[in-house]
């Protein structure tokens, strides 16, 4: 991680900038027994529904950090280029001690990372975009967990700042199962419904 964010300092030209990470636990806390149950006072959430996490770069780690963590308050993960250069090794521990005391996962996983950003400078290349993509996937088929989903991809033409919008669009389809043609009954029902309520008089 000290390579990566001497690497940004530099970059940056500020060698004494101060750079940290941490505060996985802080901050599941906060999502799982704050901002969920606060929003479901105002919204119709269901607590107990799959809810889904979206993380990119350091929050791509944050979202594997919470995929092994028993705790969480997610059950949908959607993860772009999570930066395995940082806090090295801490994802493949996490993993590691849940396999040990656990015989599933029940989870649902998109991980991706651009095709450009893995090789295109020195930075990027030591946050080891694709390596993350890469090692979760080839865990996921080592372990077989019964309840587990994941879909994996490599995707062409983008780069660190360009993947995010791309990425969300496909995860969400996938973590949700609404692939083109895999509830396409679906997808009319609610097409007909909405144009039923648009037809209704009002007032």
């Amino acid at each position: 991680l000290q390579d990566v964010f001497t690497m940004l300092k530099n970059a940056e030209n500020k060698p004494a900038m101060e750079m940290k990470a941490g505060g996985y636990d802080r901050f599941m806390t906060f999502l799982r027994d704050e901002l969920l149950p606060t929003l479901a006072t105002r919204y119709p959430i269901d607590l107990t529904a799959r809810h889904t996490l979206i993380g990119d770069s350091s929050g791509g780690h944050f979202v594997l950090r919470a995929l092994y963590d028993p705790k969480s308050a997610f059950k949908r993960y959607v993860c772009i280029s999570p930066g395995f250069g940082s806090a090295e090794g801490a994802i493949q521990q996490a993993e590691e001690a849940y396999a040990a005391t656990h015989q599933d996962l029940d989870a649902d996983l998109f991980i991706c990372c651009g095709r450009v950003e893995i090789d295109q400078d020195a930075i990027r290349g030591s946050c080891r975009f694709g390596s993350g993509v890469t090692w979760i996937a080839e865990q996921f088929a080592i372990r077989q967990w019964p309840s587990a989903r994941i879909d994996w991809e490599i995707m062409n033409h983008e780069d660190h700042a360009s993947i995010a919008m791309r990425a969300i669009a496909a995860g969400l389809r996938s973590v949700h199962q609404l692939r083109p043609g895999v509830h396409t009954a679906e997808i009319k029902q609610v097409q007909k419904a909405m144009m039923e309520a648009m037809a209704r008089p009002k007032g």
